[in-house]
């Protein structure tokens, strides 16, 4: 009966240092230490240079009584893309806005002019852009869809074709013409004289 005691006391004490054992191993274990690692980066899309030169209409003789909305007189409005690389998408773009201190003649968005500055101001007269492909002689009150929305709230973007299709994106390197012109929203109660307007263009791959 006393063998049988030992031994059940010597099982006993085995047992319970294989569970006090690993206690001992994990209190002994170090910590890992931890950082943590902000990554930033820009995705650029690509660009181009964009430049237009200065559209002078000099003095404009009307030739007849002008009609609301249709040009009395047109010229060519130059815009130049240069230095274009990397890749966008969907489509480039250009937009036309009119520019700080040039506002809308009447209540359409596609006529404008700086304000009246001094007593020589023409009156009811504004300039216009034109897309391309359209006959800007056809454009009447009823049809204004000849004309680019210049409204800053709601510029048009206007779609460009590659000059070289094949060129990637500097095959957009070029000149790429529209028509500008000048018209009268109100033109029974217009006023001859001088007239001034500026336009922000800018290019877009959105």
């Amino acid at each position: 009966m006393k063998k049988n005691s030992k031994l059940s006391l010597v099982a006993g004490f085995t047992v319970a240092l294989l569970s006090v054992q690993p206690l001992s191993v994990g209190a002994a274990t170090t910590p890992l230490s931890s950082v943590i690692v902000d990554l930033d980066a820009t995705i650029v899309g690509g660009s181009c240079q964009i430049s237009a030169s200065t559209v002078d209409f000099g003095d404009i003789k009307l030739q007849s009584e002008p009609v609301n909305y249709k040009p009395i007189a047109l010229a060519d409005l130059n815009i130049e893309l240069a230095g274009c690389s990397g890749y966008g998408t969907p489509t480039p773009k250009l937009l036309f806005e009119r520019a700080a201190g040039t506002e809308a003649v009447g209540t359409n968005k596609f006529i404008f002019a700086k304000p009246d500055v001094t007593q020589n101001k023409a009156q009811g007269f504004g300039f216009a852009v034109y897309k391309q492909g359209v006959d800007p002689n056809t454009t009447s009150a009823g049809k204004l869809d000849t004309m680019v929305s210049v409204d800053p709230a709601t510029p048009e973007p206007i779609s460009l074709t590659a000059i070289d299709p094949s060129g990637g994106a500097a095959g957009l390197n070029g000149t790429y013409t529209f028509r500008a012109g000048v018209a009268c929203v109100d033109c029974s109660s217009s006023v001859e004289g001088s007239l001034m307007g500026s336009l922000v263009i800018k290019f877009s791959y959105n």
